[in-house]
Parts: structure tokens; sequence; C-alpha cells
């Protein structure tokens, strides 16, 4: 947990939020961008199956729906555009403003000063740790405005990998993929963005600088694509590589913009499969999951062949 003017700033994914994280949230806390728990289906389930909706109903309950209950009066807001099937318990909770991607591209959208202004006195922003989730901290830190005029088109950029990032943009995504796991860069993003301080600049150039190694790592590493029902194929070892670029070249490489990579998280050292494709697709619908980013999952390694066959049987796979 880090602090800047009074506020702690918590840094956190789907998975994190439970009622231990909300007794360490201090006073009026709001979420910004981080999606509702989507949860890991046991191997005996099925993809789709009823009994599969019902383990992720009890996963949701465990973890996201615990967090908010212990948060009680403390939650003020959540602001998110990933889309759950939980969602509809909360549309007319006025302390949650969710959208789906095609409304709120980047999430910092969804963040006005109106909404700012409303927001009122906060003791702590659990936000997700990308350059989308650290422009909206920032943002709120800032009373609504934003921290650098092309901030908003480098969120949905950095968010949809859809147009450039500003220079300044990408020398904060460089420096947040250069250490992946390592909080303190982002904590610096924060505090350069917020305060202009001199040292936190130079923590952020100097991560930057290091992410040549990591992109010349990745673009190696994707000439070991293996095309699998035209889907494009990645076992990768354990080392620092910029996942996003490595997925984006998979769809590149693939006949229906599909690429999969199992790789091992820098943190928990557990192995998963994000499958990522174009924007035409949903992952989330395909494969029976309650929420997420519907172009790009996250699931066990253990539903390979399963997702494999849901992709490559689906409609789209054929066009």
């Amino acid at each position: 947990m880090y602090e800047i003017n009074g506020v702690k700033i918590i840094f956190a994914q789907p998975f994190s939020l439970d009622a231990e994280m909300a007794r360490k949230c201090i006073g009026p806390t709001v979420v910004l961008d981080v999606g509702f728990n989507t949860g890991r289906l046991p191997t005996n389930l099925a993809l789709g199956s009823l009994e599969a909706k019902n383990e992720f109903e009890k996963q949701f309950n465990q973890k996201t729906g615990a967090f908010i209950e212990t948060l009680d009066e403390r939650l003020v807001k959540w602001v998110d555009h990933h889309p759950h099937e939980q969602w509809k318990n909360y549309e007319n909770d006025e302390r949650f403003v969710l959208a789906d991607r095609d409304t709120a591209p980047a999430c910092l959208i969804l963040l006005t000063e109106e909404l700012v202004k409303a927001i009122g006195k906060i003791g702590t922003i659990v936000c997700h740790g990308d350059t989308d989730g650290i422009l909206m901290t920032v943002k709120l830190l800032l009373k609504g405005k934003l921290p650098y005029k092309e901030a908003e088109i480098d969120a949905i950029a950095a968010d949809t990998r859809k147009g450039v990032l500003s220079q300044k943009g990408q020398l904060l995504e460089k420096a947040i993929k250069a250490d992946i796991s390592n909080n303190s860069v982002r904590m610096a993003v924060v505090n350069y963005l917020t305060t202009k301080s001199t040292e936190a600049k130079n923590i952020i150039k100097k991560k930057a600088e290091q992410y040549a190694k990591i992109k010349e790592r990745t673009l190696k590493l994707a000439e070991a694509y293996k095309e699998r029902q035209g889907i494009m194929f990645l076992d990768c070892p354990k080392e620092d590589i910029d996942l996003t670029q490595l997925l984006l070249i998979g769809q590149e490489k693939s006949p229906i913009d599909v690429a999969m990579v199992i790789c091992v998280h820098p943190k928990t050292e557990r192995k998963s499969l994000t499958v990522a494709g174009s924007r035409n697709w949903n992952f989330v619908s395909l494969l029976g999951l309650p929420g997420g980013m519907p172009n790009r999952v996250t699931i066990s390694i253990d539903r390979l062949e399963e997702a494999i066959n849901a992709i490559s049987n689906a409609p789209m796979s054929k066009t």
C-alpha cells in the first residue's frame, strides 16, 4: 500500500479484492478500472455448464462480493468497463458507474469532473495497475483534471491497442512494462504526474530504458509461435516479456486473428493461458465466462483443448 497527499493507493487485480483487502482500505474508498472477479473453474466442470456458472458465482461471492460487503458504506464509487454477469445486481446502486467497452474504450472517460466532484473526499483509491487505471487515479487526485493534454487519447490507445501513444504515454508504458510486477514503478508514475517529482521522473526514465531488452526478447520469442486450428499458440518460458505485444504479433500471424500464450504470472508463479483476438471476438461469451474483457481473457491451462475447440468451431473462425 502506498500513500500520496494523505490518500492510500492500492494497485489491484480482480482476484486480489476480498474481505481482507477491504479491511486494509482506510476511509471513503473508490475503485477504478478493476473488474469483478471471474474466478478459476475446477477441471471437473465444463465451460458453459450450469455447474460452472454456479461455481463462478460462488467464487464471485468469496472475492468481489465479500470485498463490497466488507467495505459497506465506505465504498463511495466503483468505476469500471469490464462487463460481468453480476453487474445486473448493482445497476440500481448509485455507487457503481459501469459501462461496456464500446461506451468506454478507456475507463478514464467515465471519470468526469462532475463524477469527481460527486465523489468528494477520499481515503483510499483501489486501482488497476495499467496505464488507464493509473491515469484515472491521477485524474481523481487532481480533482478531475487530466495530468497532460494527451492523457485521454493515451488511455484509449493503451487499452484498445489502437492509435498511437504520445511521447509521454510511451515513456510511462515502457516504464511500467519494464518491471511489470513492481508496484513502486506504478507509484512513481502517480507521483510524477501528480506532483511533477524529479525523483519519480528519473525512476521512470531509468525503467523505460530497460524496456528495450524486453521488447527484443518478446520479438525473438514470437518467432516460436505454432499454428493450431488457425490459432497461433505459444508456451512461453519464465522470463520478462511484453505479453500484450506478444499476443498482438500472434494475432497478426493468425488467419482468424487469435493468439494463445501460456505464461507464468510474475508474482503468483502460477501458469495460465491468455487468449486474445480482434475486437470482433467475444471469448467471455464463447467460453461461458462470467465477465472480463471480451476479446482478451485468462483461463486455466487445463482448459487449453476446450478453448481451442470452441474457438476453431465458432462461426467467427469460418469467415
